[in-house]
C-alpha cells in the first residue's frame, strides 16, 4: 500500500518524467518535506518504480 504523498510524488513524475528531487520538493514543498521526497524516491528506487 502506497502512502499520500508517494501517491503525490509518483503523480507529479508522470507529468515530468526528467525531473530531479529539488525539482519535486519544490513542486510538493507545502505537502511534502525534502526529506520525506529523498527517503521515498530511494524506496521507488529500490522497488524498481523509478530510475535514478
Amino acid at each position: 500500500m502506497q502512502g499520500k504523498n508517494t501517491n503525490l510524488i509518483l503523480d507529479y513524475l508522470k507529468n515530468h518524467p526528467l525531473s530531479s528531487s529539488k525539482a519535486i520538493y519544490d513542486a510538493l514543498s507545502e505537502k511534502v518535506a525534502y526529506a520525506t521526497v529523498k527517503r521515498i524516491l530511494s524506496n521507488l528506487s529500490t522497488q524498481g518504480m523509478v530510475v535514478s
